[in-house]
C-alpha cells in the first residue's frame, strides 16, 4: 500500500466537492482545508482506515526560519473515514511547495511527502 492524500476544494459533504491540483489559500486567511486519503498502489482509491486506532497530521514548512507547523487533522464526516479536514489559522506563516503527512493506524506509521501540494498568495506588505 502505498498512501497519499487527493486536495479537495468546494467541500460542503461526502458527496459534494471537487478534487484539485494543490490547495490555493491566501496567507493570513482563516481556512479549513480538506483532503482524502487514497492508496496510489490501487489507483487512487480512497483508503478507509480499518483500525479504529488512527490519526492523520499534515506538517507544513514555513515562511520564516522557525519551525515547522503540524496540524492534526480531524474527520470531515463520520460517513466517510477517507476525507479528513484541517485548520489554518491567521497566523499560521505556512510556505508554498512540498508539505509532509503523518498517517498512524494502530501500531503502524507511514509519513509520506506530497509534492508542490499548496500554493500560498504572500500578501504584499508595503511594495509597489
Amino acid at each position: 500500500m502505498k498512501l497519499n492524500i487527493k486536495t479537495i476544494k468546494n467541500f460542503s459533504s461526502i458527496n459534494n466537492f471537487d478534487y484539485s491540483s494543490e490547495w490555493s489559500i491566501r496567507q493570513e486567511d482563516e481556512i479549513t482545508l480538506y483532503f482524502q486519503l487514497v492508496d496510489s498502489d490501487q489507483d487512487g482509491l480512497r483508503y478507509l482506515p480499518t483500525n479504529n486506532s488512527y490519526s492523520v497530521s499534515v506538517i507544513f514548512p514555513t515562511a520564516s526560519s522557525s519551525s515547522p507547523i503540524t496540524k492534526v487533522a480531524t474527520q470531515a464526516s463520520s460517513l466517510d473515514r477517507s476525507i479528513w479536514s484541517i485548520q489554518i489559522n491567521s497566523t499560521d506563516k505556512i510556505n508554498s511547495g512540498n508539505f509532509n503527512v503523518t498517517f498512524v493506524e494502530g501500531s503502524n506509521t507511514r509519513k509520506f511527502s506530497v509534492l508542490q501540494g499548496i500554493a500560498v498568495e504572500a500578501l504584499n506588505e508595503g511594495g509597489c
